[in-house]
């Protein structure tokens, strides 16, 4: 487990926010989020 200080690579101090942040580890989105877009020939026809 590590230790947060409460500063940046710059030294500077971060706010509450943003040092709980940087405490959570971002995470992929699942798949079942991402969607896709179908296009044919209608939608080229409005484009």
């Amino acid at each position: 487990m590590t230790v947060y200080s409460g500063t940046n690579a710059d030294g500077r101090k971060l706010l509450r926010i943003e040092a709980r942040n940087a405490e959570t580890p971002i995470e992929r989105k699942p798949p079942w989020i991402k969607t896709r877009m179908r296009t044919g020939p209608e939608y080229q026809r409005i484009k």
